[in-house]
């Protein structure tokens, strides 16, 4: 496939536990209105083994892969999406008040996020830092603001912010990675519930009070977003990969004959019946706590696991055990659901897996 000189790429990377995932997206630079970005490619390696060598050793694989798909050319930009457990975060407040009604510009909240930055540096163990903080939602005198005041007048600013957490070798080992491959690019670092949360803004109906499951291989990561803002992460150590790995092994077959058995298999549906019940187990407390503070809440399920029908079934027959006064709902959410965010779209865009990378990608259009 050509990559027109003139036109920029970007790089987009899902870095999970299990598999890494990328896309090449290609800005459109034509005089048309309507200038969708194409995706040209996806480029896909996965992580064999637990320990961190492992991941070193796909990524690299990874990216030569990726340099390979790009024709040798530096992307304009470089966006890496973490998984748990690779990062830690907390949504923290920082908080102002003046005597007098003053304006409140882009210039203030930036300050006070730099602020409460400092004050939050202490909270860092050792061989930690922070890789970024976003900024969630402004109030002003108890109102939401969106994220910029644009000059209002305000006696009390309280900003939402989120910071990320990640361990410092792991921050080296991967800059070494892209600078031997792509030196001049810079490189942004997120998080998929700041991803998300951004996705959410461009649903068809935007809801405030939702939450992702986001059911990778070895781990499952809840999301709650409470007004639109990011509430609060859950991880719960059991994942797709995991399953499949046990039922082999007391199946005694391979992998990829247990994964053949997944569609339409009831000797599959009863495997993954004990898996499961473990699995709504761990969720059922988190659940549980959410949906006594907003019962009207929908969950969307994303991730390698959601590709497995069970799980949400599994899901939607936990929400139905709650007795609560609203109306909780349980979704699977597709990359089909933001097709006409783009022009080129490749076949091997998987469904619910995939996902992620749509959520960084449309963050890119900001």
């Amino acid at each position: 496939m050509p990559l027109f000189s003139h036109s920029r790429l970007h790089l987009v990377v899902d870095i999970g536990t299990a598999l890494i995932s990328g896309i090449i997206l290609r800005e459109n630079q034509t005089l048309a209105r309507d200038k969708k970005p194409d995706i040209l490619e996806v480029v896909r390696t996965p992580i064999e083994g637990k320990v961190r060598h492992s991941l070193m050793v796909a990524l690299n694989v990874f990216f030569k892969k990726t340099e390979e798909a790009l024709g040798w050319r530096d992307p304009a930009t470089i966006t890496i999406g973490l998984a748990a457990p690779y990062y830690e975060g907390e949504t923290v407040w920082a908080r102002a008040s003046f005597v007098k009604p003053t304006p409140v510009s882009a210039a203030m909240v930036a300050n006070l996020c730099e602020e409460k930055k400092t004050a939050e540096q202490k909270t860092l163990r050792e061989g930690e830092e922070f890789f970024c903080h976003d900024i969630l939602a402004v109030f002003l005198n108890g109102y939401h603001a969106g994220r910029d005041p644009k000059g209002k007048a305000a006696t009390r600013l309280e900003i939402a912010i989120r910071f990320s957490r990640w361990r410092s070798a792991l921050k080296k080992e991967l800059r070494a990675l892209l600078e031997e491959r792509f030196p001049n690019t810079p490189m942004r670092v997120s998080t998929f519930p700041i991803a998300y949360g951004e996705l959410f803004r461009q649903l068809p109906h935007f809801t405030r009070e939702a939450a992702v499951i986001d059911i990778g291989g070895g781990v499952t990561e809840c999301s709650f977003f409470d007004e639109g803002i990011l509430e609060e992460v859950f991880t719960i150590p059991q994942g797709a990969n995991l399953w499949l790995s046990r039922i082999a092994e007391r199946e005694r077959l391979s992998r990829d004959e247990v994964i053949s058995w997944v569609s339409g298999s009831k000797r599959f549906d009863q495997a993954m019946v004990h898996h499961l019940a473990e699995w709504n187990a761990s969720l059922r407390p988190v659940v549980a706590a959410k949906l006594l503070t907003q019962p009207a809440r929908h969950f969307f399920l994303v991730g390698g696991g959601a590709m497995l029908p069970q799980t949400l079934a599994s899901f939607s027959s936990l929400l139905q055990t709650f007795q609560c006064g609203g109306h909780a709902d349980a979704h699977s959410l597709s990359v089909a659901t933001f097709r006409d965010r783009f022009g080129i779209w490749p076949a091997s865009l998987l469904s619910f897996l995939d996902i992620s990378l749509i959520a960084l990608a449309l963050g890119l259009q900001k």
